[in-house]
């Protein structure tokens, strides 16, 4: 054999050897190794329950605490000093029945008639302004609205809507004057004002005949309701729904929206002027009384 052969075949097995050796000291080391620590054991309540093990029994919870409510006992708050205010202004007591916050409390419609009084609360982080919709009584002002200081829950300022209820008709005849608003721009011409529109509930099975006997034109000009009469203004006549304008019109069992027109009258906005149309309604013959407040606002003009 040639001697270069024999020394590859030498080396050959020399690597061979070292390379088994290698591979056995390996497995040594594994062998060595401990065991991986098996995963701790689940939980009583995450373990399958055989059918004869017996169920623990749990303990008792302790009664759940009701909720506190603190928005809602401060509008309750809130409530409580509007009603007082407005009890010392001269709002009657009898107009407040059923005043109390519900679920149910949403400004109401504007053609609704009231068997309770109605609340609905607007709410900021400083101030409640609360309204309040009387029931629908004779004499009753529609709305009349609060705004109350949260911080000390005093009425910072109670106005009292000058639109009213008025009962007729042997009670079978409810009408309620609806707020309108007009506009005249600042230094121009006073807006003009020749209507009332009052909605009538005829709470009978029949017709009934009505006309307007009088208007009393009143202006205030101190945010309070309008009391001082400026004008006793001609009546023109009455318009029932999308009827006619007549001198007399026949209201039928229901809701109709009545229009009574009258000669114009100015109203100019100076600063918390009020205005309202205090309309006498002969109603089969017996006097209904029923205001309708008109809210004038001043627009600026573009140019000066």
């Amino acid at each position: 054999m040639d001697e270069p052969n024999t020394v590859r075949s030498q080396a050959k097995w020399t690597l061979v050897a070292l390379l088994a050796a290698a591979l056995a000291a390996c497995g040594s080391r594994e062998a060595a190794r401990p065991a991986e620590p098996s995963p701790p054991p689940l939980a009583a309540d995450e373990t399958e329950r055989r059918d004869d093990e017996p169920t623990p029994r749990a303990e008792p919870s302790p009664p759940a605490e009701p909720p506190e409510e603190p928005a809602r006992q401060l509008d309750e708050a809130a409530l409580r000093a509007t009603i007082a205010r407005a009890l010392a202004e001269g709002v009657a007591a009898a107009h407040l029945e059923g005043c109390q916050l519900g679920a149910d409390d949403l400004p109401p419609d504007g053609a609704a008639r009231l068997e309770r009084c109605r609340v609905a609360i607007l709410r900021s982080q400083e101030v409640l302004r609360v309204r309040v919709y009387p029931r629908s009584a004779d004499g009753a002002p529609r709305m009349f609205e609060a705004t109350v200081v949260v911080a000390t829950l005093e009425v910072a300022r109670l106005s009292i809507g000058a639109s009213t209820w008025g009962v007729g008709g042997g009670g079978r005849v409810l009408a309620g004057g609806l707020e309108e608003r007009v506009s005249h721009t600042h230094g121009g011409a006073p807006a003009t004002i020749s209507h009332a529109t009052i909605v009538v509930h005829n709470l009978g099975d029949a017709p009934v005949r009505v006309r307007a006997t009088r208007v009393s034109w009143r202006v205030s000009v101190g945010c309070e309701p309008p009391a001082d009469e400026r004008a006793a203004p001609r009546v023109r006549g009455l318009t029932a729904g999308d009827g006619p304008e007549r001198a007399e019109v026949e209201i039928p069992p229901g809701v109709t929206e009545l229009r009574v027109a009258f000669a114009p009258q100015d109203a100019y906005y100076t600063y918390c002027d009020r205005f309202a149309a205090h309309v006498t309604l002969d109603v089969g013959g017996a006097p209904l009384r029923v205001a309708a407040e008109w809210g004038v606002i001043r627009r600026e003009p573009l140019h000066r």
